[in-house]
Formats: C-alpha cells, sequence, structure tokens
C-alpha cells in the first residue's frame, strides 16, 4: 500500500516539477516583456521632454503612444501577478507533495526494519526447531517416520493433528465417543479415521 503511494507521489513530484518550469519560464518570458515596455516608455518619455519637439502633432503622437504604453505595462503587471500567484501554488504543492513522500519513506523505513528484525527472529526460531528435529528424529522408530513424512506429503505439510474435545483439528469431525476414549487411555500412535492425520491428545 504505502509502495504504491510512493510510486503514485513520485510521478505526481514529476509532473509538479515540469509544471513548475514551464510556469517560472512563462514569468520570466512576462517580466522580460514588461521590461521592454518599461524601456519604450521611458524613451518615448525622454523624446517627450527632451525639449527638441516642437511638433504639436509629432508632441500628441508621442503621449499617445506614452499612454498606450502605460496601459500594455499595466497589462502585463496584472497578468504577471497571476502568474506569480499559479507559480507560488505550484512551488507550495511541491512541498506538501515532497514532506509527503518524506513522511512515507520514514514509514517504510520503519516497517522494513520490523520485517527484518522479525525475519531474523523466525530464521533463529526455524533453525532452533530444525536442530531439535534433527536431535529427535533418531529416538522415532522408522515405520513411525516413514508414516509421518509420507502424510505430511498428502496433507500439505499437516501430518499431525491434536484430538480436542473429541474434534480432530485436523479436519474438524467428531470421531466417536467409544474411539476417543480408547485414544487417550493408550500409548499407542492413532489415527484419524477421516483424514488419516496422526492424533495426539
Amino acid at each position: 500500500m504505502l509502495r504504491a503511494e510512493q510510486s503514485q507521489l513520485k510521478l505526481k513530484l514529476a509532473e509538479l516539477q515540469n509544471q513548475l518550469r514551464d510556469e517560472e519560464h512563462k514569468q520570466k518570458k512576462m517580466e522580460g516583456e514588461l521590461d521592454l515596455i518599461s524601456l519604450k516608455i521611458e524613451k518615448e518619455e525622454s523624446k517627450l521632454y527632451s525639449g527638441t519637439i516642437a511638433n504639436p502633432k509629432e508632441l500628441s503622437s508621442i503621449q499617445g503612444e506614452i499612454k498606450s504604453l502605460k496601459k500594455q505595462k499595466d497589462e502585463h503587471e496584472t497578468e504577471l501577478l497571476e502568474e506569480l500567484d499559479v507559480v507560488d501554488g505550484a512551488k507550495e504543492n511541491l512541498e506538501e507533495i515532497k514532506a509527503h513522500l518524506a513522511s512515507n519513506s520514514e514509514k517504510l523505513s520503519a516497517l522494513e526494519a520490523e520485517f527484518n528484525k522479525l525475519f531474523a527472529e523466525i530464521e533463529e526460531e526455524v533453525a532452533e526447531l530444525r536442530k531439535n528435529r534433527e536431535n529427535i528424529l533418531p529416538a522415532i522408530p522408522p515405520d513411525v517416520l516413514e508414516l509421518y513424512e509420507r502424510l505430511r506429503e498428502d496433507k500439505q505439510g499437516v501430518a499431525v493433528a491434536e484430538l480436542k474435545d473429541g474434534v480432530c483439528w485436523g479436519c474438524r469431525m467428531e470421531l466417536p465417543a467409544e474411539e476417543v476414549d480408547k485414544i487417550l487411555h493408550s500409548d499407542e500412535l492413532w489415527q484419524c479415521d477421516n483424514c488419516k492425520r496422526i492424533l495426539i491428545r
């Protein structure tokens, strides 16, 4: 679950990084256009106030150009402010995804550490059980051992079942009371009539 979520977050992160890159490129382009308009305004105002132009028609034309450029500048500034909001929003989303990824990474690391610890404990326990088994095997009669191995192969690894309250816990079948009584008062090896597993009391 966490790994799947982590993969999705990484995809989302890459998508947001590309989006932010595009928006920042757009922002720089708009800033460049705004700088050009500002330079044009300065140039036209310099002409207007230089005192070198006496022609009223030309002066009026320059004033009209300055007015038009200032209107463009206002529009570009508004668009740039909106774009800055988009860039800021993209940055916030990016930071949220990064924080989520970091949090998930910590959880995954903790789970992996716990898994490795449990796995090591299980391996140690299995090794101990194998050692005990090797020590016990010589004491088991060959015919009983052969029966056990055959049943273990036939019964998906479960050759022995507990007899509890007259029920075989291998197949969950209730045994006749008379048979249960014999099993409980005998030292012989008994098998369930239904599943044939070796019964232990």
